[in-house]
């Protein structure tokens, strides 16, 4: 067994010991667009982060198993706005926001693991944005087209009036995620014109709202 190398220099850095924390998730359609509570998570989104002291020296946001640096404006110590990956697939995601420690080493492990928050949960919604008008007759297929991209394990199922109809995961050897789905419409399937949710793991996608509150839309006639 051969012994280690000795140690050259010892770095020590002392830092308050202040753990971000997570208060809130929202959104925000654009960067232009008031942040809404409870308002839908979609693609090409911002996540609206709420908390306490999220701002630190460096400051990371961890998405599953990715690290986004947010922009320097976007951060202060009770929010950081980011923009949604577009690598994200419909579903539910985890948040966690991230304070590295860097010992101003010059060296490639710097900056080191450092300070993290809770872990936070949000659900990225699909959205059908097939042009309207969509229709199909029974005993054929119904193709929509998803945002964001659904990946081939994922649990696909379309809610239509009482109705669902389901379809299995993708084929491996195809591509990772695809935007259009296929919806085999059974013989004895329910006609007329319907909402149209679809649910990708879960995750169901957002339906239109008149002035009235009354749901409008996206439609679907089965003939």
């Amino acid at each position: 067994v051969r012994p280690t190398l000795p140690v050259r220099a010892r770095n020590l850095k002392v830092i308050p010991l202040e753990r971000p924390v997570i208060d809130l998730l929202q959104s925000q359609e654009n960067n232009a667009a008031p942040i809404v509570r409870d308002q839908p998570i979609l693609a090409g989104y911002n996540l609206v982060i709420d908390g306490q002291r999220l701002r630190g020296d460096t400051t990371r946001v961890r998405i599953d198993a990715l690290e986004i640096l947010p922009s320097e404006p976007d951060v202060t110590p009770g929010r950081i706005v980011i923009a949604l990956p577009a690598t994200l697939q419909p579903g539910l995601h985890s948040v966690q926001v991230i304070h590295p420690v860097d010992f101003e080493t010059g060296l490639t492990s710097d900056p080191h693991r450092g300070i993290e928050s809770n872990v936070a949960a949000f659900v990225l919604s699909p959205e059908i944005i097939t042009p309207a008008p969509i229709a199909a007759a029974r005993n054929t297929t119904l193709t929509l087209t998803i945002d964001p991209p659904v990946g081939r394990a994922q649990r696909a199922t379309l809610l239509v009036g009482s109705g669902t109809i389901s379809i299995p995961a993708r084929p491996a050897a195809g591509p990772a995620t695809t935007a259009t789905l296929d919806f085999p419409i059974p013989n004895d399937f329910t006609t007329g014109t319907q909402l149209l949710p679809v649910q990708i793991d879960g995750a169901e996608s957002p339906l239109e709202v008149d002035a009235s509150g009354e749901f409008v839309g996206p439609t679907v006639t089965i003939t």
